[in-house]
């Protein structure tokens, strides 16, 4: 009788263990999927900005494109919405700029005190991503960028944050995990 329900209860938890990991989630990354594709065509919509966050939609919609051009293990052509096999939207969220880093390295005190004696610049920002095939979503996650410097003005802080979450936008959707 015990026999029974230990194979009985081992039987339920490998069905609900192969269920579970056959359906990919809306953030499992897509490398497999497109891998073998000789070309990837994407259109990259232009980002929303409902929160009128103080960075230029188009200059990420432009890093975007560069990137997704750049990209190495997955070729991408960038095409018109007619054209493309897949669509990225986009919607910022926000963006800070601040000449003081935050002390984020809670590794231990000394590590804390270290980070807390650095004086860089830093910049964040968050953005909501999707990317849809056929009208239906096959991947969405938010992605968080941030980037430190010594000597990065407000101005420059925009372009190089804005390149480092394009790039995290790949890692994320398209990198082999």
């Amino acid at each position: 009788m015990m026999q029974k329900r230990f194979v009985f209860f081992i039987s339920i938890f490998c069905l609900a263990l192969s269920t579970s990991v056959s359906f990919a989630s809306e953030n499992d990354s897509l490398y497999q999927r497109f891998s073998r594709v000789k070309e990837v065509k994407v259109y990259i919509a232009p980002p929303s900005n409902p929160t009128n966050v103080a960075i230029d939609p188009s200059l990420f919609q432009k890093k975007m494109e560069e990137n997704l051009k750049n990209r190495k293990s997955v070729h991408f052509a960038v095409v018109s919405e007619q054209e493309a096999q897949i669509k990225v939207e986009s919607q910022l969220l926000g963006y800070h700029f601040s000449e003081v880093d935050p002390v984020d390295m809670l590794g231990g005190v000394g590590m804390a005190a270290l980070d807390a004696a650095k004086q860089d610049h830093f910049a964040a920002m968050e953005v909501d991503m999707k990317i849809l095939e056929a009208g239906k979503i096959i991947w969405n996650d938010r992605v968080r960028a941030s980037v430190t410097d010594e000597k990065m003005t407000e101005a420059e802080s925009k372009e190089k944050v804005l390149d480092k979450a394009a790039n995290m936008f790949l890692r994320q959707a398209f990198g082999r995990k």
